[in-house]
Formats: structure tokens, sequence, C-alpha cells
């Protein structure tokens, strides 16, 4: 899959896949990202994206060797310049990839 990067910075990576509306936001440290929402969201304003976005955590993953990854990504709703604080949800590879299929 082909992205454009949107934001790269040391704490987190903001992509758009070209064939799909989510924009995916790889978390290059071991941090949470809810460690990152006020930055994130300030960026998703300049930006004036409104839609889904997929948080990946695989330096977490990684780093503690997890092989079951099923709260590997966390999912949720930017609307309005704000995240959908009820919208947050973890998911696994295989739950997205049936997400994105749709």
């Amino acid at each position: 899959m082909d992205y454009i990067i949107l934001k790269n910075n040391e704490k987190y990576t903001i992509l758009q896949p070209k064939e799909h509306n989510p924009l995916v936001i790889i978390i290059n440290t071991y941090e949470s990202p809810f460690d990152y929402l006020p930055e994130v969201t300030n960026d998703l304003r300049e930006l004036d994206y409104s839609g889904t976005i997929i948080f990946d955590r695989k330096y977490i993953y990684e780093f503690l060797c997890i092989n079951n990854a099923d709260e590997r990504f966390v999912v949720s709703v930017f609307e309005n310049g704000e995240f959908h604080k009820s919208s947050f949800r973890f998911s696994s590879a295989k739950s997205l990839e049936v997400a994105l299929s749709l």
C-alpha cells in the first residue's frame, strides 16, 4: 500500500494511504498514543482532517515481543477538530483488514 507522509517527527508519523480514507498514525516511541493526543489533535486540525484515525503501536509490540497483537492498533474518529472520546477502541490487524476491505 502506498502512503503520503503528512507529518513526521520523533514521536509519531501521520500517513495518508492513497487507497483508503483512514489516516494512519505510527507511534515512533514506546509510549502510549494517548500521551500524544493534544499534539496529534493540533496536527489534525492543521490538516483539516475529519474521519477515522488508526494508531499503530508497532514499536511497543516489537519492544515487548508480544505475539498476540489484539491491541496493537487503536482506532478512533476525529471530527470537528476533536476526537470522539467514546470512539476509541483497540483492534487487531485482522479486524482492520476486514474493516478496510468493506
